[in-house]
C-alpha cells in the first residue's frame, strides 16, 4: 500500500510539474502577440534594415555578426576596383578577386550568416504580422517592407552561392541541418516572388511621410526586379523571362513620375544631399561616434574606403575599393563626372574639396581613391 501511494505522489508530483512550466505567460509580450500594436510592429520591421550598414556585431562571448560586404562582390571583383589596402589586410578578399573563393574563406562566413540573418528577420515579420490587429494600411506596408528584404537577402546569397536553402518562415531546432539547398532556378523564383509581393504592396515614394524617407518604395522593388530578371537572363539556363520583362519594370520606374536625374551629379554624393529625386533605394544611417556595433549608429563604408595613412587612427581609412585605371579610362577626359568619381596620385593630384588629403601610396593598391562624403 506504502508503495502504491508513494508511485501516486510522485506520478501527481510530475503531473504537477509539467502543467506548471507548461502555463502560458500572462499578461505580457512574447514572440507570438509582440507585433499586436503599430509601435512594435515598425521597430521590428525596422530591426531588418540595421543588417544593411557596414557594422558588425559584437557580444561578450565575441563577434556573432559580420560586416556587410555588399561592395565587395559589386565592385572588387570587376575592372573597375581592386581591394586596396596593404596586402595583408582583408586576405580572404584576394581569393574572391582570383575566383577561388572557397568554404573555409572566412568571408564566406560573413556572406552566409548576414544573408540568413536578414532572412530570418523578415520570416519573423511575414509569420506573425498576418494576424496583428493593427491597421491594414500599415500592415500591408509592413508587410511589403519585409517581403522586399527577404528579396534582397536571397538576391544577396545567390549572388555569392548560387542556390541556397530557402526558409519562408523561421526555422524550428528540428529543422537545422535537415533543409535542401534549392537550384539556381528555383532561388530566382523565390526572390521574384517576394519581390512582385513587395511591388503590390508597397507605396510609392510620394506615399510615405518625410519621417519615413527610405524605406523600400514600390519603385525600389522594381528597380531590384529589374536587376534580379538581368542576371537571370545571363546566368539561369531554365530562365522562362525575356528582355521584356526587365524593360517593363524600368520603364514603370520612369513613369511613375517619382525619379528623376539631378541637375548636378556631384550632389549625388554629398552629405547634404541625402535622399535625392534619383535616389531609387538608399541606405539611411545616424550619426555617431563609436566605430563598431552594438554602440554605433552609423556605417562603416567610410572607414573601408578611405585613405590609408599608417598609424594615423581616426584620421585614416582602410584604403580598399581603389578605382582603377581601366575605370578613368571609360570616361571622356571632360566628362565632368569624373571628377566626382575618383581622385588621387592619377588624378586631381590628391586634392578634395579644394584641400590636399593625405595616403600613403604603399598602402594603397592603384593611383586613384574613390570619391566619398567628408
Amino acid at each position: 500500500m506504502k508503495n502504491i501511494l508513494l508511485i501516486l505522489a510522485c506520478s501527481l508530483f510530475f503531473y504537477s510539474c509539467e502543467d506548471f512550466l507548461n502555463l502560458k505567460p500572462q499578461g505580457m509580450e512574447n514572440s507570438d502577440n509582440y507585433m499586436n500594436t503599430e509601435d512594435n510592429a515598425i521597430r521590428v520591421v525596422n530591426g531588418m534594415y540595421d543588417l544593411l550598414g557596414q557594422s558588425e556585431g559584437k557580444a561578450p562571448d565575441g563577434r556573432w555578426l559580420d560586416h556587410h560586404y555588399e561592395f565587395f562582390l559589386g565592385s572588387m571583383v570587376t575592372d573597375d576596383s581592386e581591394k586596396g589596402s596593404k596586402p595583408s589586410d582583408g586576405g580572404g578578399l584576394i581569393e574572391l578577386l582570383n575566383w577561388s573563393i572557397n568554404p573555409s574563406t572566412t568571408l564566406c562566413n560573413a556572406f552566409w550568416i548576414h544573408g540568413y540573418w536578414g532572412i530570418s528577420r523578415a520570416n519573423y515579420v511575414l509569420t506573425n504580422l498576418p494576424n496583428s490587429p493593427i491597421d491594414d494600411t500599415l500592415k500591408n506596408r509592413l508587410m511589403g517592407e519585409a517581403y522586399f528584404m527577404r528579396g534582397y537577402w536571397y538576391f544577396y546569397l545567390l549572388k555569392h552561392f548560387g542556390g541556397v536553402p530557402l526558409l519562408e518562415e523561421p526555422v524550428q531546432p528540428s529543422q537545422y541541418g535537415k533543409i535542401n539547398r534549392a537550384t539556381l532556378h528555383e532561388t530566382f523564383v523565390q526572390i521574384e516572388k517576394d519581390l512582385s509581393e513587395a511591388i503590390k504592396l508597397l507605396p510609392e515614394r510620394s506615399e510615405y511621410a518625410a519621417t519615413d524617407m527610405g524605406r523600400a518604395t514600390k519603385g525600389a522593388a522594381r528597380g531590384y526586379m529589374a536587376r534580379v530578371l538581368s542576371y537571370q537572363l545571363g546566368i539561369d539556363s531554365e530562365c522562362d523571362k525575356t528582355w521584356q520583362s526587365v524593360y517593363d519594370q524600368t520603364s514603370a520606374i520612369i513613369t511613375s513620375g517619382e525619379y528623376k536625374l539631378v541637375s548636378n551629379f556631384a550632389t549625388l554624393f554629398e552629405e547634404e544631399n541625402k535622399n535625392t529625386e534619383e535616389s531609387i533605394f538608399e541606405i539611411q544611417c545616424l550619426e555617431g561616434t563609436a566605430y563598431d556595433a552594438p554602440a554605433s549608429l552609423g556605417t562603416a563604408y567610410y572607414y573601408f574606403q578611405a585613405n590609408r595613412v599608417e598609424n594615423k587612427g581616426a584620421n585614416s581609412g582602410y584604403g580598399f575599393n581603389n578605382p582603377t585605371e581601366n575605370l578613368v579610362q571609360a570616361f571622356d577626359p571632360t566628362d565632368p563626372r569624373l571628377s566626382c568619381t575618383v581622385y588621387g596620385i592619377g588624378y586631381n593630384s590628391g586634392i578634395l574639396y579644394g584641400t590636399k588629403l593625405k595616403y600613403d601610396r604603399t598602402q594603397q593598391s592603384t593611383n586613384y581613391f574613390r570619391f566619398f562624403s567628408v
